[in-house]
């Protein structure tokens, strides 16, 4: 049998499939075989893969859920798109911190991939520009 494990990065993967990691696990006893080692690895590769698909399933029907949005927040009367944008940040309470994030912090707050950050960046420089102004 080839072995693929990693008893340096089975740390590391067994936190990414269950958010913690590892103290005395069995799979750094002497007495564990290769074969056992493998096949733990094995399932810890596979139930990762499974959750990634899953996290980008749910990535991609929140972006969906946000488009929704922004389409009804134009039929409400949001002059364009931006201002729709807009008003799906204002609809998170964001605090002038918040805003500091960026489109990240918004991406965060709606599930989405960060690599949309760039969609709401100019929605959260005019929020944190009017708090400013109301604040002042």
């Amino acid at each position: 049998m080839t072995y693929s494990f990693s008893t340096e990065l089975f740390s590391d993967l067994h936190k990414d499939v269950y958010g913690f990691r590892p103290r005395g696990h069995w799979f750094y006893d002497e007495a564990t075989t290769d074969d056992e080692r493998q096949a733990e690895w094995d399932y810890l590769v596979h139930r990762l893969d499974q959750q990634i698909e899953e996290d980008n399933a749910e990535k991609a029907a929140n972006l969906e859920a946000f488009r929704i949005q922004v389409k009804q927040n134009l039929a409400l009367g949001a002059k364009d798109e931006q201002e729709a944008i807009r008003w799906v940040v204002e609809s998170l309470n964001p605090h002038p911190v918040d805003l500091s994030y960026g489109g990240d912090w918004v991406c965060y707050e709606l599930g989405l991939a960060y690599s949309n950050g760039y969609i709401f960046n100019q929605a959260c420089r005019d929020l944190a520009k009017k708090l400013e102004k109301e604040s002042a």
